[in-house]
């Protein structure tokens, strides 16, 4: 909002009656249709100003007198943009702006406050900065609805931590800080477990799978930009007769390559197993190689994979961690450290990577070990039975599985 470097300190006392003129140590970098700031940002009395010319190397002309007495030594900045310009709509319906209001530079929590009085929780809202004096925009923000934040999202999950951490005033970090802490959590979670069952992807529920190409064997997984660790392959036949779905076998490199060491081979419509290829320049993802190779284009790949969690940016962002508390104590714990808590600060990194075995009591599981929990129960089948295969031997499973005719298999692997 205020470019710091553009900056200057009013040489002598200001008294505002009807004065346009400010004395100033230096008229350095500023220019007419400047937007002013007078006094620190949340300070009372801190106010704008708009620079009609630099009259000399120490004093700025104004096109209106200021409001309020400023005394020698009072900072002078240069802002980009002195109103808020908001805008609301119903779901579904257009945004219009409701309101373009100056930006309130004194208020001591940094915010700029409007009540909406028509506005109801399904109203959704969006606002951009405005300059009035070069009738310029900034970029839109994320929309927002008259609920607020859910708890996985980032503005909610600031505000707790500023709470916890008495810094509503944003005078130890800044919002930024606090999101990268929270982008820091999220990667000692996902170091600890890349796998945990809230980060699971379904294509095939999701119909996002990789068509087959006849006569090629290898494909791109670049489509899925979240990859991160494969579980499986599940592969759907479709001739337009025989519609079948079934995980792909899973083959080491060495037994996979073995399995395509013919180089005479036709190939064969119903894929059967599958390894990863390594990304290269082309693709930053990596390949998965199918056997045997597709002759017709009657199949397509889902891969069932865990996603990496996406760096939070924005307010209206979310993260995956279904415990979101894990990462406000990780924040926590970093701005308690900060400020020379050590005390405090042990205690909420405890509460965020779980208590020390010397410590704990049976009772009592908290932090990551408590998502470790919850991972276990949600994958592991309750109240069922952990294996649902009726073993037929090798060549059962390899077959059977595929709805091939005992002619077709006669034909093609005997």
């Amino acid at each position: 909002m205020l470019d710091k470097t553009f900056k200057t300190f009013i040489s002598v006392d200001y008294a505002p009656s009807a004065l346009t003129v400010l004395q100033v140590l230096s008229t350095n970098s500023f220019t007419a249709n400047d937007i002013l700031i007078v006094g620190e940002p949340t300070e009372e009395l801190t106010e704008k100003a708009v620079l009609s010319a630099v009259t000399d190397i120490d004093t700025l002309a104004l096109t209106a007198a200021l409001s309020f007495s400023h005394p020698k030594s009072t900072a002078i900045y240069k802002a980009q943009w002195d109103k808020v310009s908001i805008e609301s709509r119903l779901p579904g319906g257009t945004f219009a702006e409701i309101v373009s209001t100056d930006i309130q530079w004194d208020n001591k929590n940094n915010e700029t406050v409007y009540y909406d009085q028509s506005g109801t929780d399904a109203t959704e809202y969006r606002f951009r900065f405005y300059n009035s004096v070069i009738a310029s925009y900034a970029e839109y923000s994320p929309t927002i609805t008259g609920a607020g934040f859910t708890k996985q999202q980032v503005g909610y999950m600031i505000k707790e931590v500023r709470n916890v951490v008495n810094d509503n005033e944003r005078k130890i970090v800044s919002d930024d800080e606090i999101i990268r802490f929270f982008n820091t959590g999220q990667d000692i979670i996902y170091g600890r477990n890349p796998r945990y069952w809230f980060l699971l992807v379904d294509t095939y529920k999701a119909s996002n799978g990789v068509p087959l190409v006849g006569g090629t064997d290898v494909y791109d997984m670049d489509t899925y930009a979240n990859f991160g660790h494969l579980d499986r392959v599940r592969f759907l036949f479709n001739n337009g007769v025989t519609r079948q779905i079934y995980d792909l076998n899973n083959e080491s490199g060495l037994e996979f390559d073995t399995q395509v060491s013919d180089l005479t081979q036709t190939g064969n419509d119903y894929a059967d197993t599958y390894k990863l290829l390594p990304p290269d320049s082309t693709s930053i993802t990596g390949y998965l190689q199918i056997y045997p190779k597709p002759i017709n284009a009657y199949g397509t790949l889902y891969p069932i994979y865990y996603q990496k969690m996406a760096t939070l940016d924005t307010v209206d962002d979310a993260t995956l961690v279904p415990l979101p508390t894990l990462l406000e104590n990780y924040a926590i714990a970093q701005i308690e450290r900060i400020k020379g808590n050590d005390t405090k600060a042990k205690t909420y990194e405890d509460m965020f990577y779980g208590v020390p075995d010397i410590y704990k009591k049976s009772a009592i599981i908290g932090g990551l070990s408590l998502l470790d929990n919850l991972d276990n129960a949600n994958k592991r089948p309750q109240g069922q039975p952990r294996s649902l295969i009726n073993f037929r031997g090798q060549g059962g499973i390899r077959y059977s599985r595929h709805g091939m005719s005992s002619d077709y298999i006669k034909e093609n692997f005997f």
